[in-house]
């Protein structure tokens, strides 16, 4: 007889899923995601089977892509060791377009500040200008 695999907590069961808690309770209440309250009430903790989860990740069509990550998840057993040595790579390059994508947000933010700064200039340019035209045909009226 084959062992069952016990995952007893939202946190196990996300993990496992390789989705977030919340979204696994909003699975529960409107796909009927397979986990089971021992106390019976509503709120209370969760336990769920990893043979059960597989069953109705296969069984919803539409959430197949979540059993796909599931297979990829390091703490699924059919999980290959080897992936993992491919999400250090991943996680860099994430890193460094972050980095990029702040120093960008700086300068852009610095841009704006210098073009603030000129719009302002030109609105006192333009403004004296048309004070001085005023004087000009004032004393030209007098």
């Amino acid at each position: 007889m084959p062992t069952r695999v016990v995952l007893q907590s939202w946190k196990e069961i996300s993990a496992y899923v390789g989705r977030t808690d919340r979204t696994l309770q909003r699975w529960e209440r409107k796909f009927g995601f397979p986990v089971h309250r021992p106390s019976g009430k509503s709120r209370s903790a969760v336990v769920a089977v990893v043979s059960e989860i597989e069953e109705w990740m296969r069984a919803t069509p539409s959430l197949r892509t979540a059993g796909e990550i599931a297979e990829q998840n390091p703490l699924n057993p059919s999980f290959s060791a080897t992936r993992s040595v491919d999400i250090v790579p991943s996680i860099e390059a994430n890193k460094l377009r972050l980095r990029a994508n702040i120093e960008q947000q700086r300068n852009l933010r610095n841009q704006q500040r210098i073009l603030l700064q000129q719009q302002r200039k030109l609105s006192r340019q333009h403004r004296n200008a048309m004070l001085a035209v005023i004087r000009l045909l004032d004393s030209l009226a007098s």
